[in-house]
């Protein structure tokens, strides 16, 4: 069985996009595809926080094959492309993890998914870049595929919070913060169909916040942004109609999780 060069490119947009590569047809030769990386996008202003939304600071690439480690990489800085050497006529799971530090690899592909954790212990460890990820299972590798191009998600919320003084005459906001926002993230868990979230309330902190000059755009009607990591506590109080119903207290457990 041969082997194939396959190349990744790393490009950031706001949503996980399929890949979609040829099947097999009859003999295949050593190759190889090379793609370019494509990185766009700016920055705005960002409350309590400097983060570059499009930064890629490191990089954690993780291939299974049947369900067991096949290669792994952590990479120390931004890199267009990885070429990786895969067997042909095999098919691949790829995993990529953006701005999450050196993690581990598991031997077994459903103890990664299950166990695959980006933590913080406050929320100013989110200063410089947030962190992403991608994956797609059943990449069948061939000569003369297409390009894998992964496109990184990023695995927090952005939060433009604004205040309409017409309906809160003569109100003036003195702070603003998100409390009992998630601490970590589990990007691949039940299989990423349900989304990251906290699991206990150890896992919560107090959160992004406003600074001074945000207040002043606040009061001045303007509007800010937070930032806060995924927890995806599902639909909470679906029957509720009323905004007065939308309180801690009708949440039941749900109350200490979000």
């Amino acid at each position: 069985m041969k082997r194939v060069l396959l190349w990744l490119s790393f490009a950031l947009t706001g949503c996980v996009a399929e890949v979609g590569l040829p099947e097999a047809d009859g003999q295949v030769q050593d190759g190889a595809v090379e793609v370019v990386l494509d990185i766009s996008g700016g920055v705005s202003l960002k409350s309590s926080l400097s983060v570059d939304e499009y930064g890629i600071a490191d990089l954690d690439v993780v291939i299974y094959r049947d369900g067991l480690l096949e290669y792994s990489e952590y990479i120390p800085s931004m890199v267009p492309s990885l070429k990786v050497r895969l067997l042909e006529g095999c098919e691949y799971d790829i995993y990529v993890v953006a701005n999450a530090g050196d993690m581990p690899a598991f031997a077994r592909e459903f103890d990664f998914q299950e166990n695959c954790l980006y933590a913080i212990k406050e929320i100013s460890d989110l200063q410089e870049c947030l962190p992403m990820a991608w994956n797609c299972s059943g990449i069948k590798v061939v000569e003369g595929m297409e390009a894998i191009d992964v496109q990184l998600e990023r695995l927090a919320a952005k939060i433009t919070f604004s205040l309409d003084k017409n309906v809160l005459e003569g109100l003036r906001i003195t702070s603003a913060r998100l409390c009992q926002c998630a601490s970590v993230v589990r990007p691949f868990r039940d299989m990423g169909k349900r989304g990251s979230y906290a699991m206990s309330p150890e896992e919560l902190i107090d959160g992004d916040m406003a600074t001074e000059s945000d207040l002043q755009r606040l009061n001045g009607g303007e509007s800010v942004i937070f930032y806060a990591l995924e927890n995806c506590q599902g639909i909470l109080l679906p029957d509720n109609v009323s905004p007065e119903g939308k309180v801690p207290d009708e949440l039941g457990a749900a109350a200490e999780l979000c």
